[in-house]
Formats: C-alpha cells, structure tokens, sequence
C-alpha cells in the first residue's frame, strides 16, 4: 500500500511488451514518468505478480537515486513492510535522508517484530589500501560515514562563506 500511494493510487501493469502506470484514467508507459516513480513501480509490479515473496531477497542500489525526496519516508515505511512480511532487504545507499530515516527507526526500536537492521560502512584508511568494512546497528555505530563526513565538509564551507574565512 505505500507504494500505491506513492503512485498517486495508480496500478502498474505490463501488455504488449511495455510497462504502463495508470494515473488517473490514463495509462503511461514507463519511460514517460519520471525515473523516480518509475522504480517504486517497478518493485509494485514485482511484488503484484508473485515475484517478491516471503524469505525472498531484495537488492537495490540507491532507491533514493532519482526519487522525490518527498517519498523518501514513503520508500522507508515500504522497505519495513516488505522486512515485516520476511523479505529480507539489502540497500547501497549515499543518501542522508534515507539511511538516517532508516537508522531512527532501529535506535527507537520501530522495526518489525523479530528483525534485525545492519548499516556498513566502507571505507579506505589511504588511496590504494585496502578497503575496510564497518557494521553497525544504528548510523551511529559507525566511525567512518562518509556521508556524515561530507554534509559536516559542507557545513563547515557554508560558515567560511557566511563568516568571509575562506
């Protein structure tokens, strides 16, 4: 369902080789909506013909790539309906909003019953060492985030500019 909504309340469906999203009264293919929705009707179509089911596994790389980040909490509370039903899930993500939304939700305990969230970090100690991976519970756990790293970078910036440091 929150997939749906975040459809508009359309349906997905595939004839004729193509792959068309109803909104309103009017089918569109695929590759006339933005990239965005066109993922989250991906996975709806999926999960509609019986190809996403319990003890699957989902894959996805940056399901924030391309998507409004006003259905970032959208995706967030799906990702936690699809671990619920026992799919597990695996994300490659860069993104603050996403993973952050995600790790609030394992340190207030608003996971689904009986499931565990993890969070890796990779990461090299120099250009050209090895890389190193991290774990953690929570965002929090980790010591190297490199996407903390970079919104502090940015901040930092910001203050030089306002403050005329650079």
């Amino acid at each position: 369902e929150p997939l749906r909504e975040a459809l508009g309340g359309g349906d997905v469906r595939s004839a004729d080789g193509r792959f068309y999203l109803q909104q309103g009264n009017v089918d569109l293919e695929a590759h006339l909506v933005a990239e965005g929705l066109r993922k989250i009707a991906s996975i709806y179509h999926i999960i509609n013909t019986g190809g996403l089911t319990r003890d699957s596994v989902l894959f996805w790389d940056e399901p924030e790539a391309s998507l409004n980040p006003r259905l970032v909490q959208r995706v967030t509370k799906f990702l936690l309906a699809l671990v619920a039903s026992g799919v597990q899930v695996v994300i490659a993500s860069h993104d603050y909003l996403l993973t952050h939304r995600l790790s609030l939700m394992a340190e207030h305990g608003k996971l689904p019953e009986g499931s565990t969230m993890r969070f890796f970090s990779l990461s090299r100690a120099q250009p050209g060492a090895p890389v190193e991976v991290e774990t953690g519970d929570t965002l929090a756990d980790l010591e190297h985030n490199p996407i903390l790293d970079e919104y502090a970078l940015f901040y930092d910036d910001e203050q030089a500019l306002i403050l005329g440091d650079e």
